[in-house]
């Protein structure tokens, strides 16, 4: 479950998608943790783009932020 200010944050931002690679670079996370957490509701989840999956630029950011807050 997002915060208020994380919900804020990505609903202020335009909308943009990030492919796997950006994601595992930015938050240092595997692959098979990426797909397990979100399994598990812990990460934002991807978009299917025909045979490409991504991510919103924005959840993913706003969840960087809260996991650096905690």
């Amino acid at each position: 479950m997002r915060s208020e200010a994380a919900r804020n944050a990505v609903e202020s931002q335009p909308l943009r998608l990030i492919r796997l690679a950006e994601v595992k670079r930015r938050t240092g996370m595997s692959t098979s943790t990426i797909y397990r957490w979100m399994k598990a509701g812990k990460f934002p989840r991807s978009r299917s783009l025909g045979f490409i999956a991504a991510w919103s630029e924005a959840e993913v950011e706003a969840w960087i932020k809260a996991a650096i807050e905690r």
